[in-house]
């Protein structure tokens, strides 16, 4: 037994040592080194992606606003008015009201509430001038029920006039007029009816009488300040049109406006009317034919006070007129007028007395 233990001993004895040292290494690959990883911060990147939404919510914004303008630009442009109304600030300085003799209104409200209001009147006029149809008195009345409008008048040759207006909504309104005579005047017998419709910008009228006449005209506002339209007339009894074409210029200040109006004739007219303070208003006309070669021109100006208002004008025909409208009390109201014709010898003076 000790033999076996001496023999396994002095075999371990003889086996060389497994040291560290005498161990073949293995061989070494090289390799390639490795990139630093980049660490973003969580906070960083939070606020980064803050930043982006942020730029872009601007950005939407922005466009938002850009679209804005360009669509209120669209819309922006002013109402022209009614053709029939476009020369109306330099009409209202030229066309002074005068007449040779008396005339007295009295006007008389009979029922006034918040749906529904009715008047009449009485017009007296004294002097060799009479009214309409060789009258010296008339009877009228009106009638106001919501967006209906009834208005009538009788003479004493027996001559009616009526008108119905009937306004639809904010853009629409209907006319008729009508006039009845007796048997001996039936060439005063007429019947006119009228449609008128005003947008945002731009304006229709249609009128259509009873001896055939058509009138059709349209305004169309192309900037803030500058409104172009045309009319035309036909008379289908004669087979005869005629156009005019008009342009209108208002300035942004809403103190100067001008007109130019051309018939497909050649005559030209234009007309200018500045607001020099709110009181004082300056125009003045000018009016060509080519075919007569003839021309006037006129100027005259507007002086609105608190109770009175005064205008004057003075054509190249030599013919001055002048109005005087003063109001006395609430109800009372005095005119006085006056036309001097240098060229014709011819002269006018007239006084009136409004109540009601």
């Amino acid at each position: 037994m000790e033999g076996i233990v001496d023999s396994i001993t002095s075999f371990f004895r003889s086996s060389p040592d497994p040291s560290p040292a005498k161990l073949a290494a293995p061989a070494q690959v090289p390799s390639t080194p490795a990139l630093p990883k980049k660490t973003v911060p969580v906070a960083v990147a939070d606020e980064d992606l803050g930043q982006q939404a942020y730029k872009e919510a601007a950005a939407e914004r922005a466009r938002r606003a850009r679209r804005h303008v360009l669509s209120q630009t669209a819309v922006a442009l002013p109402s022209p008015g009614r053709m029939d109304d476009i020369n109306r600030e330099a009409s209202d300085v030229l066309q002074v009201p005068t007449y040779d003799g008396v005339r007295v209104e009295y006007h008389k409200p009979v029922v006034q509430s918040a749906d529904k209001t009715m008047t009449y009147s009485h017009l007296l006029w004294l002097g060799p001038q009479h009214l309409h149809g060789g009258s010296s008195y008339e009877f009228a009345t009106q009638l106001q029920l919501g967006n209906v409008t009834l208005m009538s008048q009788l003479d004493t040759n027996g001559i009616l006039n009526g008108r119905y207006h009937h306004q639809f909504g904010s853009s629409l309104l209907t006319k008729l007029q009508f006039a009845v005579a007796p048997s001996s005047k039936r060439q005063v017998d007429m019947v006119l009816g009228e449609v008128d419709y005003v947008d945002s910008d731009f304006s229709a009228n249609l009128k259509v009488s009873h001896d055939g006449m058509i009138v059709a005209s349209y305004l169309q506002s192309i900037t803030p300040t500058i409104s172009t339209g045309v009319e035309c007339l036909v008379q289908t009894s004669e087979l005869v049109a005629h156009s005019r074409y008009v342009a209108r210029y208002d300035s942004k200040l809403g103190g100067d406006n001008v007109n130019v109006s051309l018939l497909d004739q050649g005559t030209v007219h234009v007309s200018y009317a500045h607001r020099v303070s709110p009181r004082l208003t300056l125009a003045s006309e000018f009016k060509f034919d080519p075919n007569t070669r003839e021309s006037n021109a006129k100027v005259g100006w507007k002086w609105s006070l608190r109770q009175s208002q005064l205008r004057a004008t003075i054509d190249t025909n030599g013919v001055v007129c002048a109005s005087m409208d003063e109001a006395i009390t609430p109800i009372i109201r005095l005119s006085l007028n006056g036309e001097i014709d240098h060229s014709s010898q011819q002269y006018k003076f007239g006084m009136g007395v409004s109540v009601g």
